[in-house]
């Protein structure tokens, strides 16, 4: 049942991916127009039942995004021009999103792993209660019950009542509450797991975010190279993986995420590759801002979108059969047993394929920027001039309508080489590394 799940995430996902090639554009429109529409309905359906605060609120949402929309057209065709090759780099590859779902799988592993360790830590250093003939009991097996005092003629009781200790299913005192030892403190056991848990799921999005990352670059600058995955994967988990390691030690701000792109792409250190985006941020950084604002508020509203969509058919598909079957006879509980088996086995695969295409795409899209700032024309040149116009005439218009974003230009920095997409993890460091954006 899984597995056919996965199968079905995975056809969502590819299907959205070769809709986000094909019409991304209106695909972020529709986004957008549609998270607008629900709110406006749901501030109709509110007036109409006389809750004017509701309605007032909601009205205001739906103002906002159909004003966000409507004033930002130029940023979202630039922004859908960008998603529209990062589509594309990422369809010829689908490697990206296996090595991203197996990461995903991974961090699921871990965090189940985490979660059962941290169980066992907390019973381990748990306090403690001795019994009279010195067995131990942990904390967590032991309870407090208030037992009444002993009655009176008529049958009537004190008013106060006791406490005894129960462990284990023994009486350890029957006239006091349980006197536990002290054990370690468990706020520093969750803060280590959830530190754990955290950096760790960190390191594998930055794996994941700098192989998509030099993917790109070399579906970009290289696109013979067959070898493109599993090179950006060697130089996130060997050459670059040092600076994953020391990314809290870090100052990190805004840039890292493109950072990271950098490293991907350039094979940098950390600091190296921070200092790259910071530089890029201060040329482009209203423009990198703006982009990653439409862009990426367009794809969680279409995922949302899609997932809810998903949800209800999915509910009333299982609503109208149980109907059907069993009339009206069937249980609440009996509804929401099914439904949570519904929501673990046919939900969260479709969900996890799919939000794991849209993580893979918003890296592709960074990565797009980055090499579209370096060498614009290495893509004319090795995917023809149609996607090369596009993103060039969107980053025009962006100058057009808002002025001193942007220089005159086309972002362009001469290369004298384009870099060696193959072999580069030595290359890029000692060629690559003094390229100004």
């Amino acid at each position: 049942m899984v597995v056919v799940m996965i199968a079905v995430g995975w056809g969502v996902a590819c299907m959205a991916l070769y809709s986000l090639a094909s019409y991304p554009k209106r695909m972020l429109q529709a986004a957008y127009v549609g998270f607008a529409g629900v709110w406006g309905v749901a501030a109709a359906a509110a007036l109409w039942n006389g809750i004017t605060v509701i309605a007032v609120v909601c009205a205001l949402v739906c103002a906002i995004v159909a004003w966000v929309f409507w004033k930002n057209q130029s940023r979202l065709r630039f922004g859908a021009a960008n998603l529209k090759v990062a589509a594309l780099a990422v369809r010829s590859m689908p490697g990206t999103i296996r090595l991203a779902l197996f990461m995903s799988a991974v961090q699921v592993v871990w965090s189940m792993l985490s979660a059962s360790a941290a169980w066992g830590s907390f019973a381990a250093f748990s306090p403690m209660v001795v019994g009279a003939d010195g067995t131990t009991y942990s904390s967590l097996e032991c309870q407090d019950i208030a037992v009444p005092s002993s009655p009176y003629g008529g049958g009537e009781t004190t008013a106060g009542s006791g406490l005894s200790c129960h462990c284990g299913g023994e009486v350890i005192s029957s006239d006091s509450g349980c006197e536990f030892s002290s054990g370690f403190p468990r706020w520093v056991l969750a803060a280590f797991w959830l530190g754990s848990v955290t950096w760790v799921i960190a390191v594998l999005r930055n794996v994941v975010t700098a192989t998509v990352a030099g993917s790109v670059a070399s579906w970009w600058f290289s696109p013979g190279d067959t070898r493109s995955v599993r090179g950006a994967f060697y130089r996130a988990t060997h050459s670059s993986f040092g600076c994953f390691l020391r990314r809290f030690r870090d100052a990190v701000g805004y840039a890292s995420a493109y950072a990271i792109c950098f490293i991907g792409i350039y094979g940098l250190d950390f600091s190296k590759a921070l200092r790259r985006a910071h530089e890029l941020f201060q040329r482009r950084g209203i423009t990198m801002i703006a982009n990653d604002g439409i862009v990426s508020a367009g794809l969680f509203l279409l995922t949302m979108g899609l997932m809810s969509t998903y949800v209800v058919v999915v509910w009333s598909m299982v609503w109208s059969s149980m109907v059907m079957s069993m009339g009206a006879q069937f249980s609440g509980s009996l509804f929401f047993f099914i439904m949570s088996v519904v929501v673990v086995f046919f939900f969260v695969p479709v969900a996890v394929c799919f939000s794991t295409t849209m993580s893979v795409l918003r890296s592709g899209r960074k990565a797009v920027f980055v090499c579209f700032v370096q060498d614009p024309e290495a893509l004319a040149n090795n995917h023809g001039s149609q996607t090369y116009d596009d993103l060039s005439g969107a980053w025009q218009q962006i100058q057009t309508e808002c002025p001193g974003v942007a220089s005159s230009n086309i972002p362009h920095v001469p290369i004298a080489t384009s870099p060696n997409m193959v072999e580069m993890h030595d290359h890029r460091a000692t060629t690559h590394t003094e390229y100004q954006v």
